[in-house]
């Protein structure tokens, strides 16, 4: 289990055990009077990211802010409190934008100090006050290339798809290949949008417009009647279906799940959902939600092929490394029987 210790800085004396926590305690920072620790925690999910402090003297531990994403903490000057990047307040995921806040050492007056477009990640600050910091800015366009050709030959027959001045993200071809689906936060805030895959007739299919909630990698089903999509809404990721004119959005599986794949008959949307032992992979009947458990201790995204008779998966033991599963990794696969094989490890 991840762990944070303290231990003289010459080596004398028993180290000793300040947190244990299976989600990745990490990032530990004294105070600057050295009364306590902060530092960074997560969960099973990596979207919820937040920072915690403890006192040394009563081992009193304090959420300061609260599991949004991360990137990134340092102690005000006179050890008041934190200035931490965060991406509280993006509603994009793939990546999020990311800005300063500030929090005081007992969790209260939580507020931001850049704001836009631009990300402020990795902030350190000098005795005077002054705060230092990565300024990230980025930008992303779908284009549509041919592979048939040389690469010359396919860089000239390029279709640009979208103009965007932000982000756009996560693109899904329908089935017939006349359409994509994908994320942008045009409008100012992430949302689902379909053009054609000439660029022309978008639509927006979602319209969420809540500060709390991100959507994100949608995944079109293969026979084209359904979209699933994965929305944020801190501390919970869940999976919705919605159609490709944006009618009938409604939730699929259980409220914790990622990592959607379609069966080949479009019938069964695959997920990841947390369990007692790490990730399990169930499967949702599409036309009345019945949930089956497919295989427990898995991580990643299951791919079937297209005659849905071998679901291939990666999958790990139980070992933990800063609250991910680590040790002896492999991919394998299961067939509807029960059957399951290993394919080959990962290293």
């Amino acid at each position: 289990v991840p762990s944070i210790w303290i231990v003289s800085a010459d080596g004398s004396g028993a180290p000793r055990l300040l947190v244990e926590e299976t989600f990745s305690p990490s990032t530990p920072r004294w105070s600057p009077d050295g009364r306590a620790i902060a530092f960074q925690v997560g969960s099973i999910n990596a979207i919820e990211l937040g920072l915690d402090v403890i006192d040394l003297e009563t081992v009193e531990r304090r959420q300061l802010a609260r599991r949004a994403g991360s990137h990134g903490f340092t102690w005000r000057h006179d050890g008041s409190g934190l200035v931490y990047s965060s991406s509280i307040g993006s509603t994009l995921l793939y990546p999020p934008i990311f800005n300063l806040r500030t929090v005081d050492r007992n969790g209260q007056n939580d507020r931001e100090l850049t704001f836009g477009d631009t990300s402020f990640l990795e902030p350190d600050i000098h005795a005077s006050g002054a705060i230092v910091a990565t300024r990230a800015r980025s930008r992303s366009d779908i284009w549509r290339f041919p592979v048939t050709g040389t690469p010359a030959e396919n860089t000239a027959a390029a279709v640009r798809v979208t103009h965007q001045s932000g982000h756009v993200q996560t693109p899904s071809v329908s089935p017939d290949e006349s359409e994509v689906v994908f994320v942008s936060d045009n409008g100012g805030h992430g949302n689902l949008w379909v053009p054609g895959t000439d660029g022309a007739s978008a639509r927006q299919i979602t319209f969420d417009t809540e500060p709390e909630v991100s959507i994100g990698m949608p995944t079109w089903s293969p026979t084209g009647e359904w979209i699933a999509f994965l929305v944020a809404n801190p501390p919970t990721t869940g999976l919705f279906l919605i159609r490709p004119d944006g009618s009938d959005r409604r939730p699929i599986g259980p409220v914790r799940g990622w990592h959607a794949s379609w069966s080949p008959d479009g019938q069964w949307l695959y997920y990841s959902t947390p369990n007692e032992a790490g990730l399990r992979l169930e499967k949702a009947r599409v036309d009345d939600g019945q949930i089956a458990v497919v295989y427990d201790n898995v991580t990643g995204r299951a791919n079937p092929p297209g005659d849905g008779s071998t679901l291939a998966f990666a999958r790990t033991g139980d070992s933990r490394l800063l609250g991910r599963w680590s040790g002896e990794s492999e991919v394998a696969a299961v067939q509807p029987v029960g059957t399951t094989r290993s394919l080959g490890p990962l290293r």
